[in-house]
């Protein structure tokens, strides 16, 4: 598993006092520190707690972000997917292949939060899920219930049913089991539940 250089980061900020300075005063540079790239114009903001101050830090909600999400995925590979995951749609069906980490969950998460409607996840090809790969899953899921539309998980494979399990979240998802297309051609051989 790769280290995430934000962790390290904080981490180090809480016991080097030297370089929470400099996180304070230049974070882009003591990021860099940590192996971490932040791409030009992205500004970093740093905040230390205060007893006598509340920091809420909303997401941005504007109208270019509402109409950004789209009823019908475009059909094809998703761009800008980090190295290590694929994704591809094809009509409702989102197709994942590689490890679903904490360098590609945000792709992932991305990928589904644009839509609106039910999406079929094909996760035949995923060799693994982080905890970052989960909370991309569950935000997904929540998106899409917030819109009347459901989230369902096909073709599992073991490492990904393990996890699931092992954190006891296989019976949060809709999990289809693969049907044979000629049973229910309608609905990309996977039945409505």
């Amino acid at each position: 598993m790769r280290p995430n250089p934000l962790r390290a980061a904080i981490t180090r900020a809480c016991t080097d006092a030297a370089f929470r300075g400099r996180l304070l005063a230049d974070a882009k540079a003591a990021l860099a520190e940590e192996g971490m790239t932040v791409p030009d114009g992205v500004e970093v903001v740093v905040h230390e707690p205060q007893d006598d101050a509340l920091l809420i830090v909303l997401p941005a909600q504007n109208e270019a972000q509402l109409q950004a999400h789209e009823t019908m995925p475009p059909a094809g590979p998703v761009s800008g997917v980090p190295a290590g995951l694929t994704l591809s749609w094809c009509e409702r069906e989102l197709t994942a292949a590689g490890r679903i980490d904490s360098a590609t969950a945000s792709a992932l998460r991305q990928a589904l939060t644009r839509y609106f409607g039910d999406v079929w996840l094909n996760l035949a090809d995923v060799t693994y899920l982080s905890s970052a790969g989960i909370a991309a899953l569950l935000a997904a899921h929540k998106h899409l219930a917030d819109h009347q539309s459901t989230l369902f998980l096909v073709n599992l494979t073991d490492p990904v049913r393990n996890v699931l399990d092992l954190v006891g979240l296989s019976d949060a998802f809709d999990i289809l089991e693969p049907v044979s297309p000629y049973i229910v051609p309608a609905t990309f051989g996977y039945p409505i539940v």
